[in-house]
């Protein structure tokens, strides 16, 4: 697990936004900055997974847990595998979320440094839809 991002009464001091967005950040109104390599990279595929999904039609509820999976990662990014480690509970939902990684596989998830993927080029994330689902 990665640790999570902090707040500080000035998170954009000493930042190069031109830099940021160069990286792969998307500036936004709500917009966090991570606090590790590992954790901006798992931000960046986790960005890729929900784009994938929120073209999904599906109808998540507070009893649903998130989707455990395993992602195999290439040089450059490239998505090369995924698998399913645990469901949410819900067929319907699993399905959605197999249909966005189908669809992700083979793609590059840009952003990604050569260190994270030397590091983790077998990651096990979790899946959920964004908050405002």
């Amino acid at each position: 697990d990665f640790g999570k991002g902090t707040a500080s009464e000035d998170p954009l001091k000493n930042v190069d936004p031109k830099k940021m967005l160069e990286q792969g950040y998307r500036w936004g109104s709500k917009n966090q900055l991570a606090t590790s390599e590992e954790q901006r990279c798992v931000s960046l595929i986790a960005a890729a997974i929900r784009r994938e999904w929120e073209k999904e039609s599906f109808n998540w509820h507070s009893g649903l847990k998130p989707i455990k999976l395993k992602l195999q990662l290439g040089a450059g990014g490239k998505v090369q595998a995924f698998s399913v480690l645990s469901s949410s509970g819900d067929a319907d939902v699993d399905r959605t979320a197999r249909n966005a990684l189908t669809r992700l596989k083979g793609q590059v998830i840009y952003g990604l440094s050569t260190d994270f993927l030397t590091k983790y080029p077998v990651l096990d994330t979790l899946m959920e839809p964004a908050a405002s689902r």
